[in-house]
């Protein structure tokens, strides 16, 4: 018996359901069925989990469905950690015991919400079809400041290793921090101001520079007297900064001449 006759029939096979979870090399393979089941090359492991309807959407909303499996499962697990900057997606496959068909791909979608309780995550996913419908941000144009960071590789390009100076912490008071070598490493005595503060992984934005003393905009937790930091140049994006701080105003995208007032009444131009 095949799946197609089961589907035709009116006394249904039971059902068993594959999840396969995914982001960027991460997968997590799950069945509904009692056992693992081997398919397409993976394993999917046995799991208390269910779906809700599969709602097909409509123009004022997506299509989605919810997910529901314990807390305490791998993928709950992580879920619970928090969100990430990579979506979860997940496909969602259905065959019936005593079948020999592949499974038939029933929902192809991404994790959008997630409610977790003392024993149940419920993830909320939505068909990846609902990505043609999202609101884009639109360009902007910008007269003085321009749109790129000064350090993006293949934007404005600059190297960061030539801006960067790495010195010993000398001194703590509040959010003066006195870094050795500072005033010494450029003649300009604002050449750090805007700037980043890094140890580590913990980083300081850097307001305002006073020769060796670096003014903080927050307090950086656990720096002491004795750590070595680095500072990277600050930069206002301004075409006056690009040209005599980083020299590399031939990539600044700004438009410094756009007119300040539209020239336009709504019929011809502005007199």
């Amino acid at each position: 018996m095949t799946r197609r006759d089961i589907d035709a029939s009116l006394a249904q096979g039971r059902p068993r359901y594959f999840y396969h979870f995914f982001r960027k090399t991460e997968d997590w393979f799950y069945t509904s069925f009692r056992t693992p089941v081997a398919y397409w090359g993976h394993t999917y492991e046995p799991l208390e989990i269910t779906h809700g309807e599969i709602e097909s959407g409509g123009e004022d909303r997506p299509g989605s469905v919810d997910i529901t499996f314990p807390t305490d499962s791998v993928l709950g697990l992580i879920l619970q950690e928090g969100s990430a900057p990579t979506q979860i997606s997940v496909q969602i496959s259905l065959s019936y015991e005593d079948v020999l068909d592949d499974p038939a791909i029933i929902f192809n979608g991404e994790l959008r919400g997630t409610s977790i309780t003392d024993d149940q995550c419920v993830v909320s996913a939505v068909l990846l079809q609902s990505r043609m419908s999202m609101a884009m941000p639109r360009g902007l144009w910008q007269r003085q400041q321009c749109i790129w960071n000064t350090y993006t590789p293949g934007r404005c390009g600059v190297n960061p290793a030539a801006f960067t100076h790495s010195g010993l912490v000398t001194d703590i008071d509040g959010l003066v921090v006195s870094v050795a070598g500072t005033a010494a490493f450029n003649p300009d005595p604002a050449f750090f101001a805007l700037g980043v503060m890094t140890k580590g992984e913990r980083k300081g934005m850097i307001e305002r520079q006073d020769g060796d003393d670096l003014i903080l905009q927050h307090t950086m937790h656990g720096l002491i007297v004795g750590d070595t930091v680095s500072l990277l140049a600050g930069e206002d994006r301004t075409k006056e900064t690009c040209l005599n701080k980083f020299n590399n105003i031939a990539r600044h995208f700004a438009f410094s001449e756009m007119p300040i007032e539209n020239p336009h009444y709504g019929q011809g131009l502005r007199p």
